[in-house]
């Protein structure tokens, strides 16, 4: 915690379980290893965001694949030759039906890849800047800028693709419980 009579002492989050003592003075290893630590966390948010992303399209598949499957057979096991075809049963059917083409939609929106993820560092451009025109002064620097400008802007750019996802995931669930209960809806009342 920063001491309220010191503007100068710095805020250490909760997290990290914060001291009551006075400001550390840095060491060169000290700094090496919060530096690497830094980059070790940067890199652990990325893989954080491509689980979230990969879990969020597994399950919107698997969710869609049971309440079509589900649907499929209360209608197939539900509705007969001796169902009363009135106007309420072709409206509910067609809501039924437009809402399965929504959900196809959503369900390839969220899952086919054109979010695309910043989720690597290439090696070779990193030997390029270790040996290229401007080449980086070494390695503890090299890795402060990885850590304080190349991940971060990675973590970023994947949170407004993720974002999108999120979205896209909560729709298709949502309409694939809307479809399901539709389909439900017309057995129980026309079967």
């Amino acid at each position: 915690m920063a001491d309220r009579n010191n503007p100068a002492t710095p805020e250490v989050p909760r997290a990290l379980g914060a001291s009551t003592g006075a400001k550390k003075d840095w060491s060169h290893e000290d700094r090496v290893e919060w530096v690497q630590l830094s980059y070790e966390a940067g890199l652990e948010t990325l893989k954080a965001q491509r689980e979230e992303l990969n879990g969020m399209r597994t399950r919107a598949l698997a969710f869609v694949a049971f309440s079509a499957t589900a649907t499929a057979f209360l209608v197939g096991a539900g509705l007969g030759s001796g169902v009363t075809r009135d106007a309420a049963f072709f409206v509910l059917t067609g809501l039924g039906t437009l809402c399965f083409a929504l959900l196809a939609v959503l369900l390839v929106s969220a899952v086919v890849p054109w979010v695309r993820f910043q989720f690597i560092l290439i090696p070779s451009d990193l030997m390029d800047w270790m040996e290229g025109n401007k080449p980086a002064p070494d390695r503890l620097i090299a890795l402060r800028r990885l850590a304080t400008h190349t991940v971060p802007e990675m973590i970023s750019a994947n949170e407004v693709g993720l974002s999108k996802i999120r979205r896209r995931y909560r729709a298709t669930l949502i309409v694939a419980l809307l479809t399901l209960a539709i389909w439900v809806s017309v057995v129980w009342v026309f079967s």
